[in-house]
């Protein structure tokens, strides 16, 4: 062999090092032996379209896997482990607004009683969402999830001004449907008995109530709820729609991070719109890894 085939090979086997252990100890020297047999004579680098196939097909080998084969399975996961972190943000974000509200009442500002109950309520029926739908309690998280969704027009109706309807539209909603499409998604393929399909129908049916009663309040909202709502259906017959929705609910976000751009003074706004994506993501990457140990394990 060449000095410069040698060189070539160095390459070759550097490159091979994105691809999982398994597959490099099962196939790599054939690979690396049909890339020289491929290679043009005298070369001493691979070439930029050489170099982008094996990028391409490594990342290709380490999804297929991290999910088994199965990316719909990966991004179902991946919801599951977003609702654990929506859970815990929303808890310390109500807690903040308790806080506030207990600062208020301290100074001898009246505070609507409403809005306290709301604002207690809210992280409680979150939880409530979130350990029902991680124990596999179908109808459980979907009658929190409409219980979240009473609430946030509860707090609603508690704001004045003509705008409070859009409140619900804007906040409450975008916050809650991730997590009833997640919990519809468990209950596609479970056997239900006649009982829970009854109270599964009063959830689904309840949910489209409220949202009907405020179509009519706010425009933009009517389409975010829309939208929804039909990402919410597609999702039950493939679960990567559910990955249209967390988008959905990270474009809410991104709007309070265009605010917070206009208002650099203003840090929790920035935080409150960059942290809930940048957590959907990590913890995806960590439910596929824990994919990828369960699946060598067996």
């Amino acid at each position: 062999m060449s000095s410069d085939d040698r060189r070539l090979e160095v390459w070759y086997r550097v490159l091979l090092r994105l691809y999982p252990r398994e597959y490099r100890q099962r196939r790599g020297e054939e690979l690396v032996t049909t890339l020289l047999d491929a290679s043009p004579p005298n070369a001493t680098r691979p070439s930029a379209r050489s170099v982008f196939d094996l990028l391409r097909a490594a990342c290709l080998a380490r999804l297929k896997l991290a999910t088994g084969g199965n990316v719909g399975r990966m991004v179902a996961d991946g919801a599951r482990w977003a609702g654990l972190f929506f859970c815990a943000y929303a808890v310390l974000r109500n807690l903040y607004e308790v806080w506030w509200l207990a600062r208020c009442l301290a100074a001898g500002f009246p505070v609507d009683g409403l809005l306290t109950l709301s604002t207690g309520l809210e992280p409680a029926a979150f939880c409530l969402a979130f350990i029902a739908l991680w124990q596999r309690w179908r109808v459980g998280a979907l009658a929190s999830a409409t219980l979240l969704v009473a609430l946030g027009a509860l707090r609603a109706l508690s704001y004045p001004g003509p705008d409070n309807w859009g409140f619900v539209l804007r906040m409450a909603l975008p916050q809650t449907l991730p997590l009833f499409a997640a919990a519809l998604l468990e209950t596609r393929s479970a056997p239900r008995a006649k009982p829970e399909r009854i109270a599964h129908l009063v959830a689904v049916v309840g949910l489209l109530a409220v949202v009907k009663t405020f179509a009519g309040h706010d425009t933009h909202g009517v389409a975010l709820v829309a939208g929804s709502v039909a990402l919410v259906a597609l999702g039950l017959f493939d679960p990567r729609f559910l990955a249209a929705l967390i988008v959905l609910r990270s474009n809410t976000d991104g709007r309070m991070l265009i605010g917070a751009l206009e208002r650099p003074w203003d840090v929790r706004d920035l935080l409150a719109a960059m942290i809930p994506p940048l957590f959907f993501v990590a913890l995806t990457s960590i439910q596929c890894a824990r994919a990828r140990e369960r699946m060598l394990r067996t």
